[in-house]
């Protein structure tokens, strides 16, 4: 019976104890014997725990890592949209139509094909 399915014993349900102390409790050869394999088991247990742990927190750090290239990656899409679009409003008030008598020409830019009067609308 292992710790993990209940069989801990009274001397696991209260917090920590030493292992030393588990050994020293040992009443035959036997349950030494018994008690040294639990405290094997136990620390088995504890190694992979901890290298599930090294693994998620690498794991982690990686995503981490690729989240914050793509949050940068974002962030200056982001300004050259901005600035995109501090141009075109900038553009879209000085006519670069043809035709400036027409009222879609004003809100045209450069090469669109909407424009009246560039030869494309």
């Amino acid at each position: 019976m292992s710790c993990f399915a209940g069989g801990c014993g009274p001397w696991k349900k209260n917090g920590t104890v030493s292992y030393w102390e588990v050994i020293f409790k040992a009443t035959s050869f036997a349950d030494l014997l018994s008690r040294i394999d639990f405290i094997n088991e136990i620390m088995d247990y504890d190694e992979r725990v901890i290298q599930d742990l090294k693994d998620l927190q690498a794991q982690l750090a990686e995503e981490k890592s690729a989240l914050e290239e793509s949050k940068a990656a974002l962030e200056e899409a982001k300004q050259e949209l901005s600035s995109r679009k501090a141009g075109t409003a900038g553009a879209a008030g000085r006519g670069h139509c043809p035709d400036e008598e027409d009222p879609v020409a004003e809100r045209c830019l450069p090469g669109y094909a909407g424009c009246a009067g560039s030869g494309r609308g």
